[in-house]
């Protein structure tokens, strides 16, 4: 590979699991929610009024939050998406993946998932994101995948909120560990990287000390942009 990333022995591995954001694609939950409300304002100066108070005060808030707890972050940011008709979230989701999200891609994972895939492993998915947007990420790869369902009741988008807690660490429990290599980014994703048989860390620029005593992890540099 041309990252130079020496794949561990995958004897007995069946499954190759991927976060998405920071993993596969540099994306997050901010900016698919940016692109949204940048295409419903009603003009530009609406749009960049919105996008500065964001950034000058939300931005920050949502940062602390997002310290002390993803999963109350993600609670309090998902109840945006439910002013929306699902209708609407569902086009805009297809449409940012279409427009953005494929030129946000990561060369490096791309290849892995592709050499993974050459080995005869099924990619599976794991994203905290909603599901209208993960959606096109797994028809995308031809795989399988577990996120935050959005439901449609009554054209109203509806988040599960009960899912959040604790979300990947549940999906990640339904597979054996030994048949399993975790791909992630973030010391968020440690009940996935710790649990599995084999990991893989995503490390973008300088490599974090948590990322080192993930036991036995290989690092996957990639670009910096």
């Amino acid at each position: 590979m041309s990252n130079q990333l020496e794949l561990p022995a995958l004897g007995g591995v069946k499954y190759a699991i991927f976060d998405i954001d920071g993993t596969i694609s540099r994306t997050n939950i901010i900016k698919t929610y940016c692109f949204i409300k940048r295409k419903l304002a009603k003009s530009r100066v609406t749009f960049l009024l919105w996008l500065g108070l964001l950034i000058v005060i939300k931005v920050p808030v949502y940062a602390c939050i997002d310290f002390f707890s993803r999963d109350l972050f993600l609670k309090r940011f998902y109840q945006k998406f439910e002013t929306l008709k699902y209708s609407e979230l569902s086009m805009l989701c297809k449409e940012y993946f279409c427009k953005e999200v494929v030129n946000l891609f990561i060369p490096e994972t791309i290849e892995l998932i592709a050499k993974l895939k050459e080995r005869g492993l099924e990619i599976v998915l794991i994203s905290m994101g909603i599901s209208p947007l993960v959606d096109q990420y797994a028809a995308f790869f031809g795989a399988a995948y577990h996120c935050i369902t959005i439901r449609d009741v009554n054209n109203q988008p509806k988040v599960v909120v009960s899912e959040i807690n604790d979300f990947k660490l549940n999906i990640v429990n339904r597979f054996r560990a030994s048949e399993v290599i975790a791909i992630a980014d973030s010391k968020h994703d440690l009940p996935l990287l710790t649990y599995c048989k084999h990991a893989i860390i995503v490390a973008n620029g300088k490599i974090k000390p948590w990322m080192k005593n993930v036991c036995g992890a290989k690092i996957l540099p990639i670009r910096t942009r």
